[in-house]
């Protein structure tokens, strides 16, 4: 192993390292695949599994699956085994930075560009946060710098450029085929008949039809009405383009400049000496024009979704530290005193990362206490079943509690759980329930403070 691939190694396991496996899971979003992993585990169904007793037909369950095989050892899912592969995946992802900047720049500049990566707020979050995006984005980088290796020449980069593809859509379902428009567009700008011809897309077709066909064709034969519904819902609405607002505008902006946050700070002197080789002779025209393409278009596809999230933002890092990456091993060569500020500023920047991730992760554990609710569940009413919450996330708590829990949503829900054979609960705000018409038979069996509001833990009186 290089010196470059050591240093790397041993930034990006300290990095993710930190807090490994100490986050609450406090939202359905971060429940949901460990929740599915752990039904593999426990009843074997590996291409469906279920959530809350029902297939899971939303998204493929690649992520699902990789929780599940870390849990092996341990026969069960925990915080940690649930976080382990995102870690993994952001480590990989930072191999993949390094090499792709290496191919298209030279050593350094790959070096810097991992670097970079790490100590960005999007790795800093999102490798120890159990959803898809971190696993997304490693498939994605690999698919790409496969299809860089592929346009240089290397004989069997076609297939892992279609294969990583194929696995990139496992993972969150027609999001992870942004490797083909990217490829597609490059293809364009160059306007080189050889790229067109190394790209080999009849028998890349096949390839990915292959991995990606048994999801559509297994959903159809589980449920076909629901799966038919995903495809219309989540697969092609979910990404559909908003009206032009204000917010619309500007919500897109922040997620871009945050999720590469401390390095945005440089970003505008590095975009402008980017734009300026990529028009010029510059001999790393080619590798900036990539990284360029593979930027903005990733940009332009998320911002002009119908649904925002924070972490859909997550594939911009890797173009973007490429494009840092180049920029800076140009400024250290040019002054050698660059090298030592930026190693300064890399430190700051980790320490920081890592300091306030901190502090917000004992907040939010402290606030969404999930592990200390389920205890108190299990302590006050020994073995409620079943289950159900009005307002508050329902998938945690099923993951802690280790039971199915129903999430419900007006007042003849509530009455319906309450009531629910044997002993049914429910878990409410105090506000809800008091602006509730009809409590007359629902009787209080324990207060917490929960999320920073008052909860009740109801039942009905039989």
């Amino acid at each position: 192993m290089s010196r470059e691939r050591l240093w790397l190694g041993a930034a990006a396991v300290m990095l993710i390292g930190v807090d490994l496996g100490n986050r609450v899971l406090a939202s359905n979003d971060e429940a949901r695949f460990p929740l599915l992993a752990q039904d593999i585990l426990t009843r074997g169904a590996w291409l469906f599994p279920q959530l809350n007793g029902a297939p899971y037909l939303h998204k493929p369950v690649l992520v699902a699956w990789l929780i599940a095989l870390v849990s092996l050892p341990a026969g069960h899912v925990t915080q940690f085994t649930a976080a382990l592969p995102l870690a993994l995946a952001a480590l990989v992802t930072a191999f993949v930075i390094h090499a792709l900047g290496r191919e298209l720049f030279g050593g350094s500049a790959g070096l810097l560009a991992g670097l970079v990566a790490l100590t960005t707020q999007g790795f800093v979050t999102f490798s120890r946060t159990p959803v898809p995006d971190m696993v997304m984005g490693a498939c994605i980088s690999g698919s790409l710098w496969m299809l860089v290796r592929m346009t240089r020449g290397a004989p069997r980069a076609w297939i892992g450029f279609y294969g990583l593809a194929g696995l990139a859509f496992w993972t969150k379902g027609t999001a992870g085929l942004m490797p083909l428009v990217i490829a597609l567009a490059w293809t364009l700008v160059s306007a080189r008949p050889d790229k067109w011809r190394a790209l080999r897309l009849p028998r890349g077709a096949l390839v990915l039809a292959a991995i990606v066909a048994p999801w559509w064709i297994g959903g159809l034969l589980v449920d076909a009405p629901a799966m038919r519904g995903v495809v219309v819902s989540d697969q092609l609405f979910w990404y559909l383009p908003r009206m032009p607002t204000p917010s619309a505008l500007a919500l897109p902006v922040a997620h871009a400049l945050g999720i590469v946050l401390p390095w945005t700070v440089i970003g505008p002197a590095a975009l402008v000496g980017a734009v300026r080789a990529a028009r010029s002779s510059d001999p790393a025209r080619e590798g900036v024009t990539f990284a360029l393409v593979w930027a903005g278009l990733t940009l332009a596809l998320v911002a002009i979704s119908h649904e925002q999230r924070f972490r859909y933002y997550l594939p911009l890092v890797p173009p973007v530290a490429l494009l840092l990456g180049w920029w800076l091993a140009r400024a250290i060569a040019a002054r050698r005193s660059a090298g030592r500020v930026f190693g300064v500023g890399w430190a700051l920047s980790a320490l920081a990362l890592l300091t306030a991730y901190h502090v917000e992760m004992r907040q939010q554990n402290a606030d969404y206490d999930y592990p200390r609710l389920s205890a108190t569940l299990q302590e006050a009413l020994g073995d409620p079943e079943p289950v159900a919450t009005w307002e508050i996330h329902h998938l945690p708590l099923a993951f802690y509690l280790g039971r199915p829990v129903r999430p419900i949503g007006d007042e003849a829900d509530l009455q319906r759980a309450a009531a629910a054979p044997p002993h049914g609960v429910v878990i409410v705000r105090d506000a809800t329930l008091a602006k509730m018409r009809e409590r007359e038979g629902l009787i209080v069996l324990r207060r917490e403070r929960f999320a920073g509001r008052d909860i009740s833990i109801v039942s009905r009186r039989m």
